[in-house]
């Protein structure tokens, strides 16, 4: 199983929100085909999955960004802006 981020946001005009969606796209682009990325919009009616998803790591504030290992462990799950650099290392240790 592959790395996964999971990454909660709105499309309100929240600075912080803009600015993380800037970054999961950066991230996407470093990382597509070895690392699953999923994005729950607050602005969208969630699937079962999703909605499985934000039951068990959402913590009530946005963004929200969960990276697991590739069993499912949590390596990173806090709400707020999460600088690349910081997700980028822990992605980068688990797929080497």
């Amino acid at each position: 199983m592959r790395p996964s981020i999971v990454a909660r946001q709105d499309t309100l005009p929240g600075y912080n929100s803009k600015r993380q969606v800037r970054r999961t796209v950066s991230l996407y682009e470093k990382y597509k085909g070895r690392v699953q990325f999923v994005v729950v919009n607050l602005d969208h009616s969630l699937t079962p999955a999703q909605q499985q998803l934000q039951k068990k790591y959402y913590k009530g504030y946005i963004p929200h960004v969960v990276v697991l290992d590739g069993t499912g462990s949590v390596l990173h799950n806090s709400s707020g802006e999460v600088d690349e650099a910081v997700i980028a290392g822990l992605l980068d240790k688990v797929l080497r």
